[in-house]
């Protein structure tokens, strides 16, 4: 039987953020590349997940999986959904395997906020971003997205 290799994924830590609400936080350096936490939640299909996410659309933590699979990060999620948008974010999130990982797209330095660009269709109402970076287009969702 061949042992399967687990891996040892960063330590982060949940703080106030500076950007919105609550932050998650490097608590070491992050290597660009790394898989910092996996995105968790009830698995319900996408027409549910639009149902919530219609319900409430300006708090959601649904999060696409694919075309036919949602995952609701408020019931039975971790830290991940507490990981805030940025224009000019420090990862992104894959999609690998049936799993969404936040990765990170630099170096993190230990206490720097981890945040990616959530960046889903504007499929209505644009949602005002108030990330504060340079790059900052405005808005969380993406009006050239549908």
């Amino acid at each position: 039987m061949q042992e399967t290799k687990q891996e040892t994924l960063p330590l982060i830590s949940v703080s106030t953020s500076k950007i919105h609400g609550t932050g998650v936080y490097a608590e070491q350096h992050i290597k660009n590349g790394s898989r910092i936490i996996e995105y968790i939640g009830e698995k319900i299909s996408a027409k549910e997940g639009t149902r919530r996410d219609d319900a409430n659309p300006y708090h959601t933590l649904i999060f696409s999986l694919d075309d036919d699979w949602d995952i609701d990060g408020s019931v039975g999620g971790n830290n991940s959904r507490f990981i805030n948008h940025s224009c000019g974010p420090n990862a992104k999130f894959v999609v690998e395997n049936g799993k969404i990982w936040i990765v990170a797209v630099k170096d993190i330095l230990h206490g720097e906020e981890i945040t990616y660009d959530y960046r889903f269709g504007a499929d209505g109402s644009l949602i005002k971003c108030i990330c504060g970076t340079a790059a900052c287009r405005g808005f969380i969702n993406d009006p050239e997205m549908k």
